[in-house]
């Protein structure tokens, strides 16, 4: 479920979101803490690979933004470089709760910080880990399980990197074992690029602006014509009423 529906398979993206919903409303929205091995490095796959065969942290993060959706396509990752530190900006790409987005964060920042902790061996003095919600009473749980400083209440969930950490060479460095995991990646891609995330982008779109959203203009911000909107929408049964 995580890397994309394949033939013959019934989990979907909805199916997943609904799970965590229900995970959320029966354990609460830190059930991602309570099963941390879940988001160990080896469990990430051809992601943790990648991302340590190559060559220095600055390349491993860039794996992490451009993949990071093939194992979780509801989320959007931006990479975002200054003189002094490079930061990782994680976003909603779908409808999701408040509450779903907060636990799929947590899942998000555990997995890629497992990843980034092998890299630099344990010692990730200066990384950090912005979550933009107040301080919850889990905090000091998952303060433990990440592998660096943990900020609440910021203006942006993102993972910064500074710039000495991000010009460290990985000790896992293999030109060959990255570009064949870098292939997997591309092909995983493409398999979720396949799919059809319109009508949960488009929720997206309406909560955002409180469902009062002109067809019109839903379809100029999701870059296609009212008619193809209402045409794909077709599709999937639903109309944009």
């Amino acid at each position: 479920c995580a890397e994309g529906p394949r033939e013959g398979e019934i989990f979907t993206l909805e199916s997943s979101l609904a799970l965590v919903e229900n995970l959320c409303r029966e354990i609460g929205e830190e059930w991602p803490l309570r099963v941390l091995p879940t988001w160990s490095s080896p469990m990430q796959g051809a992601l943790e690979v990648a991302a340590r065969s190559a060559p220095d942290v600055g390349e491993s993060l860039e794996i992490i933004t451009r993949f990071a959706h093939v194992r979780a396509p509801c989320l959007v990752l931006r990479s975002k470089k200054t003189e002094f530190h490079r930061d990782v900006v994680l976003s909603p790409g779908v409808a999701m709760s408040p509450v779903a987005w907060r636990s799929r964060l947590m899942v998000a920042m555990l997995s890629i910080g497992s990843i980034l902790a092998e890299i630099f061996q344990g010692d990730t003095r200066g990384l950090r880990f912005d979550i933009a919600w107040p301080t919850p009473d889990y905090a000091e749980k998952l303060r433990s399980a990440l592998p660096g400083e943990v900020t609440f209440s910021s203006r942006a969930s993102a993972i910064i990197v500074p710039a000495e950490l991000c010009a460290r060479r990985s000790p896992f460095a293999d030109h060959d074992l990255l570009a064949c995991s870098v292939a997997e990646l591309e092909t995983a891609a493409k398999r979720v690029a396949g799919v059809d995330l319109l009508p949960l982008r488009l929720k997206l779109l309406l909560y955002s602006h409180n469902e009062r959203l002109p067809v019109a203009q839903a379809a100029r911000l999701l870059g296609m014509a009212r008619r193809t909107l209402a045409r794909r929408l077709a599709e999937h049964g639903v109309s944009y009423r």
